[in-house]
């Protein structure tokens, strides 16, 4: 089956990352781990357990959708994508964004890595990447 999307972004991004992962499922994709349903957690137990699941969110994914701004958990999900060759498209919607190094790694150098700053076309990109 495919139309398999990670989303991954910060915590603090979880309204926006909810509101896209309902555009995405209207569309007919399959969310493959929403972390957005647990919040903020800090029992060593229930961690090990969310990082497994996301780990296999990405690992189930045809695609991975990055919204930034993103923190250490989105930045470690991107690389365990880029290292098993799963498309990435990068969505940057914040004002005061700087760019992390494998940001550059786009569309030019790279044929899975994708860079936008709006939210139509990333989704469009998910969507074709996915299928």
């Amino acid at each position: 089956m495919k139309n398999n999307v990670y989303v991954a972004s910060s915590l603090n991004n979880k309204d926006r990352v909810r509101q896209l992962i309902s555009q995405l499922t209207d569309l007919g994709v399959n969310i493959t781990y929403d972390w957005t349903l647990h919040g903020f957690v800090d029992d060593e137990d229930k961690l090990m357990n969310i990082a497994l699941s996301e780990a296999k969110g990405v690992d189930d994914a045809d695609c991975v959708l990055m919204v930034t701004p993103a923190r250490k958990g989105s930045h470690f999900e991107f690389g365990y994508a880029y290292a098993k060759n799963i498309p990435i498209v990068i969505l940057i919607e914040e004002e005061d964004y700087v760019p992390v190094s494998f940001h550059y790694l786009t569309n030019e150098d790279d044929p899975i890595v994708f860079k936008t700053y709006d939210s139509s076309e990333a989704i469009k990109k998910v969507i074709e990447l996915s299928s």
